[in-house]
């Protein structure tokens, strides 16, 4: 099977909580795809050296454009490559796509809609029209949350079974139960400092 990838957020200079997403999950997902033999094609629009692994089934297409990058840029792609599922780690679908290509989204939260005093007007109109758009026609939705994905199927009116709870990792190299050695180092350094 021929899987594509969403990668321009690992392309963008800002680093938000979608950008942290894509950084940790698009060079995992791309390996283990690879690794059950299928081939996969990595969408960007900017070199992301060092970011996958080489292989043979892994391929990177650099795709350069700014803005509205997904809905232009990647939009024509698609029709050329032609993979038989995408994958977009952020709320935003293609709005013109092959028909037959199945799609899955992340929809990340509907904070915009619930706290609309955090979000600029532009960002706001942005994000209900780009998951509005996912809401309606992604063949799969990932929500990572069960609040989101009541919100989605509230919301937009999205069927339950449309929709598949996976919840943020966690960096275990960073984040995890510190071992007895480390607890004791901590200690060490916590009183040498005073």
């Amino acid at each position: 099977m021929h899987i594509a990838l969403d990668a321009s957020d690992l392309a963008s200079e800002r680093l938000d909580g979608t950008t942290v997403y894509a950084q940790a999950l698009l060079p995992r997902l791309a390996t283990e795809l690879a690794s059950r033999s299928h081939d996969v094609t990595i969408f960007t629009p900017a070199a992301l050296p060092g970011r996958f692994p080489p292989s043979g089934r892994i391929h990177l297409a650099v795709l350069p454009g700014r803005r509205f990058w997904t809905q232009t840029v990647l939009s024509r792609a698609l029709f050329h490559v032609a993979p038989e599922i995408l994958f977009l780690p952020i709320q935003t679908v293609p709005f013109y796509r092959p028909r037959r290509l199945k799609v899955v989204a992340t929809v990340h939260d509907l904070d915009f809609l619930e706290y609309p005093e955090m979000f600029s007007i532009q960002h706001r109109v942005l994000l209900r029209w780009f998951t509005r758009v996912v809401a309606r026609s992604a063949t799969s939705i990932i929500a990572v949350s069960e609040t989101t994905k009541r919100a989605v199927m509230q919301r937009y009116g999205r069927v339950a079974d449309d929709i598949d709870v996976v919840p943020h990792g966690i960096d275990r190299g960073r984040f995890h139960v510190p071992t007895p050695s480390e607890r004791s180092e901590a200690a060490v350094r916590r009183r040498t400092k005073y």
